[in-house]
């Protein structure tokens, strides 16, 4: 099913036009690749590497993936160049951001909120309720 499709069906099921659906669906996917940054440390939920931990070093929202140092670990050949050696090198994939989980100050997976302090919107440990980035 295609984001058409999913944004065709939303708008049917609710009676809306089909931008105001489209828009409400951006935002929903929006909402879910804002709750893991760049930087953050996680865990892997579920695949091939299930309960390690890494440290995201980018994020794509728009796929809702993410790149996790040493987690989801492929094999790639690559042409040797004047400045590299070729070979069979070891490369970091992007895996599904429903696959990860933010580590709280207790090591533990928690999911993010989001709340306002003041005039400004934060993200805190649903866990501990600790306020993740000030």
């Amino acid at each position: 099913m295609n984001k058409a499709e999913i944004i065709g069906a939303i708008a049917d099921e609710s009676g809306i036009s089909k931008a105001q659906a489209g828009k409400a669906l951006d935002a929903f996917v929006g909402t879910v690749s804002k709750a893991l940054k760049k930087g953050d440390k996680v865990v892997v939920l579920a695949g091939k590497d299930k309960g390690k931990e890494g440290t995201i070093a980018s994020v794509d929202p728009s796929a809702g993936k993410a790149v996790v140092d040493g987690i989801n670990i492929a094999i790639r050949a690559t042409r040797q160049s004047q400045s590299d050696q070729g070979g069979r090198i070891p490369k970091a994939m992007p895996i599904d951001l429903s696959n990860l989980s933010l580590l709280d100050a207790n090591g533990k997976a928690t999911r993010v909120g989001f709340r306002m302090e003041g005039d400004k919107k934060v993200r805190f440990a649903k866990t501990t309720g600790d306020v993740i980035d000030a």
